[in-house]
C-alpha cells in the first residue's frame, strides 16, 4: 500500500476512546497499517481533553467507559463548535436496539460491533472519512461564497466612503479658492491640500483595484495546503524595503514552525499582508514590528502582528472592525486607515476564523489573524 502523506486528504488522524488497553492497542496497530495516526484515551474525560486540544478526523468511541461514558462524550462533541461535524464511530459489544438508538440519538455517525472485523473496519473508516470530507466541502461552499462577497463589499463600500469624503473635502477647498484673494499664500496652501486629497483618492482606488483582482474569484479555502512559515516569509521579504526605510526591524517568533494550513493562499496573504503593512505604517521609526505564530489549547492558530506604536482607543478599533456600518466607513475614510482591517476580518471569517485587534493608546496595536483547528495540521507528535 502506498504511504499517505501527513497532509494529504487521505491521511486519517483518529482518537480512540476505550477503557480496554488491549483493544486500543489493536486499533492503533490497524491505523498504523493504514498509515494513519491514533491517539489513545482510557476514558471519556481523557478523550474530551484530547478533543479540545488536538485535531482529529474521526473519533472511535466505546460506550461503556468510567467517568464520562460514550453517550456523554458524544453529546459533548456535538455541542462543541470544532467537533460538531466530526464523524463518530461507536464500537461496543452492546448491539441491542436500545443501545444503538441511544448512540445515534446522541449524534453517533456509525456503529461497529465488537469483536471487530478488521477488514470491514478499515473499509468503513475510509468511507466515513471520504464522506466527511465531501460533506465538509459542501457545508462550507455557501459560507465561502458569502464571505467572499462580504470581502468584496468591504472594498466597494470603503472606497465609496473614501470617494465621498475626498469629494466633500475637494468641494470645500474649491469654495475656499473662489473667495480667497488672488496671489494669497492661502491659495497655494489650499491647492496643495486639494492635490493631497486627490492623491489619497488615487491611492485608495489603486489599492481597491489590487484587492479586487486578488478576489476576482470566490475564495476557495477547501483543499490548498500551505506551510505557514513560507507564507509569512514571503510577506516579510516583500515589505523589507519599507521596513529598512524607517529603520524598523521585523522580529519573527513561531511556536509552530511546521504548521500547515488549509486555506486560500492568495486571500490569506492579502489579509496578513495588510496587517503587516498597517503595523509598519503605525510603528515609530526604529521600532520593532513583531510577527508571531502560536496555537492555543483549543486548537486555534493565531498569527499575531504587533507594531509597538502609538496605539488606538478601543472605541476606534470597534468602529474600524464594524466598518460595514456607514458611520464606521466614514470614520475609516476620515482617519485614512482604509479598509485593510475589515478586509482581513472578512477573509478570516471566510476560513471559519476571526480577526481580533487589541490596542491601547500609547501601547501599540496587536492584530491576531485566527484560523480554526480544522484548518491546521501539525506533524504527528506536535499537536
Amino acid at each position: 500500500m502506498p504511504t499517505r502523506h501527513l497532509f494529504s486528504p487521505d491521511y486519517i488522524s483518529v482518537l480512540v476512546a476505550d477503557d480496554d488497553p488491549v483493544f486500543r492497542g489493536l486499533v492503533v496497530a490497524r491505523l498504523e497499517r493504514m498509515n494513519g495516526h491514533a491517539v489513545e484515551a482510557a476514558d471519556g474525560v481523557a478523550a474530551w481533553s484530547q478533543l479540545t486540544t488536538q485535531q482529529f478526523d474521526v473519533a472511535l468511541v466505546d460506550l461503556n467507559m468510567p467517568g464520562l461514558d460514550g453517550i456523554g462524550l458524544i453529546q459533548c462533541m456535538r455541542g462543541y463548535a470544532y467537533t460538531r461535524h466530526m464523524p463518530i464511530v461507536v464500537m461496543t459489544a452492546n448491539d441491542d436496539a436500545e443501545t444503538i438508538s441511544a448512540a445515534l440519538s446522541a449524534g453517533a455517525t456509525a456503529f461497529l460491533t465488537k469483536p471487530i472485523n478488521w477488514q470491514l473496519f478499515e473499509n468503513h473508516l475510509n468511507l466515513i472519512h471520504s464522506t466527511a470530507r465531501a460533506e465538509r466541502k459542501q457545508r462550507t461552499s455557501m459560507q465561502l461564497m458569502k464571505a467572499t462577497n462580504r470581502a468584496k463589499h468591504v472594498i466597494v463600500d470603503a472606497l465609496s466612503a473614501q470617494v465621498r469624503t475626498s469629494t466633500l473635502q475637494a468641494r470645500a477647498r474649491l469654495q475656499d479658492l473662489s473667495i480667497l484673494p488672488v496671489g494669497s499664500l492661502m491659495v497655494a496652501d489650499t491647492v496643495d491640500e486639494l492635490l493631497e486629497d486627490l492623491d489619497r483618492l488615487a491611492a485608495a482606488s489603486k489599492r481597491a483595484s489590487h484587492f479586487a483582482s486578488i478576489l476576482s474569484h470566490d475564495i476557495d479555502a477547501s483543499d490548498q495546503t500551505v506551510l505557514l512559515a513560507d507564507l509569512i516569509g514571503e510577506l516579510i521579504q516583500a515589505v523589507s524595503p519599507e521596513a529598512e526605510a524607517k529603520s524598523n526591524t521585523i522580529r519573527i517568533h513561531s511556536e509552530v514552525p511546521h504548521a500547515h494550513v488549509r486555506c486560500d493562499k492568495d486571500s490569506v496573504q492579502l489579509a496578513i499582508g495588510e496587517l503587516l503593512n498597517n503595523a509598519l505604517t503605525h510603528a515609530l521609526p526604529g521600532q520593532a514590528v513583531e510577527v508571531s505564530t502560536r496555537r492555543y489549547p483549543d486548537g486555534m492558530l493565531a498569527v499575531e502582528i504587533k507594531d509597538n506604536g502609538c496605539g488606538m482607543h478601543p472605541e476606534t478599533v470597534a468602529r474600524i472592525l464594524g466598518a460595514l456600518d456607514p458611520s464606521g466607513l466614514n470614520h475609516l475614510a476620515q482617519a485614512e486607515i482604509g479598509f485593510g482591517l475589515p478586509l482581513a476580518k472578512a477573509i478570516a471569517q471566510a476560513h471559519g476564523g476571526e480577526l481580533e485587534v487589541r490596542s491601547m493608546t500609547g501601547r501599540g496595536t496587536s492584530a491576531l489573524f485566527l484560523l480554526p483547528p480544522d484548518r491546521v495540521r501539525l506533524p504527528a507528535g506536535q499537536n
